[in-house]
């Protein structure tokens, strides 16, 4: 990642851990690995198969496990399921492959596999009802999903396998769709998936299944790892191991999608000498009645994550609301309209801009017309005077209506959620954008010239080249209020001098820690006051 000159402590996660490719950059390198450096692909399966039984064999030991069947299909998935199932035999253990497919249409390394384990003596069932496979799966502690790998572009149309999925997933979570439950079933507690490459099933560019997937406990999967994994119904893949395989670094190392673990490369420390003045000035545009919380959230947020100082311009009628909230922000009353900013209040906006170095619109500000005369003319004062924004909430909604282009020419960042973004780039719904969110989070940035933050579970940050995933934060933070919070982190971030990207990533990486931080131990939740609590946790945490 390129990224501003931060603190010296050395980033503690290797390239294989932070760098990830598309399905189609997968194959090429598989391509490229075998002409230019003439690298055997199966050496490569070799080195993947180790790395399976390798995995398998620390969570048998967890488990108290030694039984093992693999489920494998006729391709190279398959062929990496076969060279596992070797090694764990070579381990003392008992192992089984229960085919899926006809064993003639097995071909080159993933037959050379086979072939190895069929002469080793391993049982090789090919099995055509689920009776069957349950008489298997009776027998085993471990299941190896080898049906499908990453290549899987289309809808599984064999009905068979299907039924297969369905079988290998009710033995494991007790239940067809995954549905894990406070009270877990004793009988399937030790029983575990151990998916290779990817879940079969799962798509490995967005990470939504196709007409099913396995629920896997673990995936072994190998550097570089696919996007898909950690995106999309991510959690389908379980625990996630990369293992290297033997591809070049050098061929994959600057991939344009980075999986974001840490930002202390990013973080400035703050010198000794240092005043508020050095830190910035931030203005939010903010606020409207029965949504003043959204202002008070953004402003205290942008507080804690260091900016120098923040004015608050909301409408007259929830001045008092937001003044009474917080002592260290300054709060101007705008002229008011219905629930909202009236179009006199661009005179006040005039006024408060000069001199700020970052402007935060959009939490709680409604979306009728004076407020549409005021953000518009923000986003042109903006321009002309070269000043950062974040546009959150109702700022994007009226974008959506008036012209998400509009922002072109701006040093912006845009935070929408799925609805949102489905309004601006006209989608049907939000659902459509869940289905592909890397595609659409690109096609907002190069639509709107911001850098976009497309929020969810793994919030999608791009500039419309470079995508990053941030895998901080969980479903803790699906919450009302949260976004706010996000919103004025980034609004801070930006305020003290940090590019665009910088405080989109910085400040979606704490937000999500935050959230961590804010939950109580049992209780998958936390309220946004409790997350904008614990930002400066947040930050000592990362840095410390």
């Amino acid at each position: 990642m390129s990224l501003e000159k931060g603190t010296e402590k050395k980033n503690t996660f290797h390239t294989k851990d932070l760098k990830v490719v598309s399905r189609e950059r997968a194959r090429e390198l598989d391509r490229i690995s075998e002409e230019r450096y003439s690298i055997p692909t199966i050496l490569l399966m070799e080195n993947a198969g180790r790395a399976v039984a390798e995995e398998c064999l620390k969570l048998a030991e967890k488990t108290e496990s030694r039984n093992f069947l693999v489920v494998a299909g006729s391709g190279n998935n398959g062929g990496d399921g076969f060279c596992a199932a070797k090694h764990i035999k070579n381990l003392g253990y008992t192992v089984k492959i229960a085919l899926v497919q006809d064993e003639e249409k097995i071909k080159g390394d993933a037959l050379q596999n086979f072939l190895i384990a069929k002469k080793m003596g391993i049982p090789i069932f090919r099995i055509r009802s689920n009776e069957e496979l349950e008489e298997l799966l009776k027998q085993s502690d471990i299941v190896i999903d080898s049906i499908f790998g990453t290549g899987l572009s289309r809808e599984i149309e064999d009905e068979f396998i299907v039924s297969v999925i369905k079988l290998m997933n009710l033995w494991r979570w007790g239940n067809e769709e995954g549905k894990t439950k406070y009270t877990e079933n004793k009988q399937v507690k030790k029983r575990k998936i151990v998916s290779v490459d990817i879940p079969s099933g799962l798509d490995s560019n967005t990470g939504i299944p196709k007409n099913i997937s396995v629920r896997a406990d673990i995936t072994v999967t190998f550097a570089p790892a696919k996007v898909g994994l950690f995106i999309g119904e991510f959690d389908r893949a379980g625990e996630v191991k990369i293992h290297d395989i033997g591809i070049p670094l050098e061929l994959w190392e600057n991939s344009e999608i980075e999986l974001i673990r840490d930002i202390r490369g990013i973080l400035r420390k703050r010198e000794t000498l240092s005043h508020k003045g050095d830190f910035g000035h931030l203005l939010c545009v903010a606020g409207g009645v029965g949504r003043a919380g959204a202002a008070i959230l953004a402003g205290k947020s942008a507080l804690r994550v260091g900016a120098g100082l923040v004015t608050m311009m909301v409408p007259e009628p929830v001045y008092q609301i937001v003044a009474s909230a917080s002592r260290e922000y300054m709060v101007f009353p705008a002229p008011a309209d219905k629930r909202s900013f009236s179009e006199k209040s661009i005179e006040l906006f005039e006024e408060l801009v000069e001199g700020k170095t970052a402007v935060l619109v959009g939490p709680g500000i409604w979306n009728f017309d004076g407020v549409k005369e005021l953000l518009l003319h923000i986003i042109d004062t903006i321009k002309e005077k070269k000043i950062p924004a974040v546009f959150d909430a109702d700022a994007l909604n009226i974008l959506a209506e008036a012209s998400p282009q509009r922002l072109n020419g701006t040093r912006a960042v845009i935070t929408p959620h799925p609805g949102e973004a489905a309004r601006m780039l006209g989608a049907k719904n939000a659902k459509e954008i869940q289905k592909d969110r890397i595609k659409h989070a690109v096609e907002l940035s190069k639509m709107t010239g911001a850098i976009c933050v497309l929020k969810g579970a793994r919030t999608i940050i791009t500039d419309g080249n470079r995508i990053y995933v941030n895998m901080s934060g969980g479903v803790e933070l699906a919450t009302g209020g949260t976004g706010d919070v996000l919103c004025g982190i980034i609004g801070g971030f930006l305020s003290q001098g940090y590019s665009v990207t910088d405080s989109a990533v910085a400040g979606t990486f704490i937000h999500g820690v935050a959230g961590k931080l804010a939950k109580r131990d049992n209780f998958p939740l936390s309220l946004a006051d409790q997350v904008c609590e614990k930002i400066q946790d947040a930050i000592s945490a990362i840095i410390s």
